[in-house]
């Protein structure tokens, strides 16, 4: 059994418990009885009318036991970690993909994470409209490292995997696609930074040994920089612990590659080869 699915199990056992769980899921369906009976309906409509409401009200409890239990999953991670639980986690900067998509960062933890200080979060984003609208679940994992005047932010991911937002990406004027010196590294990923950004210290991140660890063993997600934060993104809402750990251990393998070739606050520093 999941993680999710015990928490879920558990907090609908204590709400049936309780009169107030008991009158969320009973109150509707007493109240299109009561209609029904009013409105003089044939016994059949009556019946709907109780059943439509019995319906209404179980919908409503499980959507609040589910928020309970990804929140209970969260905290029984976290906690340990010495991660704090937020129903709304705000990134301190916002990344391309973030900008783009114009999607809403939902709960998740924070604290420390990889070194400094982070965080987990899910994240909705949506496309199309009316009956064509499609949410798109992800998860963020995301950790605190120096900031740099050449590199404000930078975004990493596999060349077609995410061709809606590459996509997106192209439109803006202050983006373009880096073209590093090996093509497998171009065949399998998408580099885009800011105009503005400073070659020099791209490459201080892109050496070859990075470039060919990246294609030896690519990252899980889409790596992004976004001034002083290091920003790993993930398909789908994630709650278990297995997966939780997973996106830690590639943010904090990131991050232990990225940071000795980041320029310190107060000067360049780290290896350059």
């Amino acid at each position: 059994m999941t993680s999710l699915r015990r928490h879920q199990n558990a907090l609908l056992r204590e709400s049936l418990r309780t009169t107030g769980g008991r009158a969320a899921l009973a109150l509707p369906a007493l109240i299109g009885l009561a209609f029904g009976i009013a409105s003089s309906a044939p016994a059949d409509n009556i019946v709907l009318l109780t059943l439509g409401g019995a319906l209404i009200g179980a919908v409503f409890v499980w959507a609040r036991v589910r928020r309970r239990a990804v929140e209970r999953a969260l905290r029984e991670w976290g906690t340990p970690l010495g991660l704090t639980y937020a129903s709304r986690v705000t990134l301190p900067e916002r990344t391309r993909w973030l900008r783009q998509t114009d999607g809403k960062t939902g709960v998740g933890l924070t604290g420390p994470l990889a070194g400094a200080a982070g965080g987990v979060c899910h994240y909705s984003y949506y496309t199309g409209s009316g009956k064509n609208r499609e949410e798109h679940p992800a998860t963020f994992a995301f950790t605190s490292i120096a900031a740099s005047d050449g590199l404000a932010s930078l975004s990493l991911g596999p060349r077609g995997g995410g061709s809606l937002f590459d996509g997106l990406v192209g439109f803006l004027s202050s983006d373009r696609e880096v073209e590093m010196e090996s093509v497998e590294f171009e065949t399998r990923f998408a580099l885009w930074v800011a105009d503005t950004t400073d070659e020099v210290a791209l490459r201080r991140i892109f050496t070859p040994a990075v470039i060919t660890g990246l294609i030896d063993d690519p990252p899980t997600g889409r790596l992004e920089l976004a001034g002083p934060m290091l920003v790993t993104s993930f398909q789908q809402h994630l709650v278990e612990p297995a997966d939780l750990d997973a996106i830690a251990a590639e943010l904090e393998r990131w991050a232990t590659a990225v940071r000795p070739r980041y320029p310190s606050p107060t000067g360049p520093g780290g290896a350059t080869g």
